[in-house]
């Protein structure tokens, strides 16, 4: 297990959504994240909608596991990396 922290240095975005819908998650699904343009410390509230190669979609609630707006920031400037090198010019 990556801790939530990293991943946000890392810019990945920790989402927590229902366990038993991780099972119809298969290689040929589409996934897409909904409330991103919209994510804040009192707005957490995601919504992830996985669509089946034959078009057929199952939307189901979620949650970002952030814990401020500084993270937030992190994660818009892409994580540690992507700040440092607009930075310093990399």
């Amino acid at each position: 297990r990556i801790h939530r922290a990293n991943l946000v240095a890392m810019g990945v975005l920790p989402v927590v959504w229902d366990q038993d819908a991780t099972a119809l998650v298969q290689a040929d699904t589409a996934i897409a994240i909904h409330g991103l343009d919209t994510l804040g410390p009192d707005a957490r509230a995601l919504q992830i909608v996985l669509t089946a190669p034959d078009g057929s979609q199952q939307r189901y609630p979620a949650r970002a596991d952030i814990a401020s707006a500084g993270q937030i920031a992190l994660l818009r400037d892409g994580g540690l990396f992507a700040r440092f090198a607009r930075r310093f010019g990399a």
